[in-house]
């Protein structure tokens, strides 16, 4: 029989509660609920349908990356996501494009609606460093409701600078993130709206979001 002596009990008590830590955070990407500011009545116009974002299968997880050296990925301790990011990313593209496009009926791709203008995005890269920048890579094609009518592709960059990653900690990282989905949100919903359709973007973007490289107009 092994007997386990007072003072040993009281070690092993003292390296489990250091070993388990506080649980990780977790983060999503859309802003809360009261932020929103849909349309009184979106029913009575054109529906544009967004399906799941398509994001580099690195990327595609509840793990919140940072960039480090060339090559390196390295998954932050301490916090998550709430979702896929790819999931992630789709609900907060239909949140934001809801909010600047109060004339439209902005919603998911389910099911495929003929009717409705669906507008894919394809994101290359988005990345955060250890200097808290984050970039964003992506390609979008929106597809129109007329099949004689040519799809608008385009492709840009978008970047957002952010206080120190591994000083501010995840949610820096996770705000900087967000603010670049949001200046993403700003191009489509211009490419979305036609003459007739309302667009309101964010007031302090008057000319424009900052870091948007807009690409040549036209098609592709």
């Amino acid at each position: 029989m092994i007997r386990i002596l007072p003072w040993s009990a009281c070690a092993l008590l003292m390296l489990s509660g250091c070993s388990s830590g506080p649980a990780p955070r977790t983060f999503v990407l859309n802003a809360p609920l009261g932020r929103l500011t849909p349309p009184a009545d979106p029913t009575g116009g054109a529906t544009v349908q967004v399906p799941t974002v398509v994001l580099p299968d690195y990327l595609d997880t509840e793990d919140i990356l940072l960039r480090e050296g060339a090559h390196g990925l390295v998954a932050s301790p301490g916090g998550r996501w709430g979702e896929r990011l790819s999931a992630g990313m789709t609900h907060a593209l239909t949140a934001a494009l809801v909010t600047r496009l109060p004339d439209l009926r902005v919603e998911p791709a389910r099911p495929t609606d003929r009717l409705a203008r669906q507008i894919l995005v394809d994101v290359d890269a988005f990345d955060v460093g250890r200097d808290g920048r984050c970039e964003l890579s992506a390609s979008w094609t929106i597809l129109p409701v007329d099949a004689a009518s040519a799809a608008v592709s385009r492709h840009a960059v978008f970047t957002t600078p952010a206080a120190n990653a591994s000083a501010a900690g995840d949610a820096a990282v996770v705000a900087a993130m967000a603010a670049t989905v949001d200046k993403l949100a700003d191009a489509l919903a211009r490419d979305l709206a036609g003459p007739t359709v309302a667009i309101t973007l964010p007031a302090d973007l008057p000319g424009g979001p900052p870091g948007y490289r807009a690409p040549a107009s036209g098609t592709r």
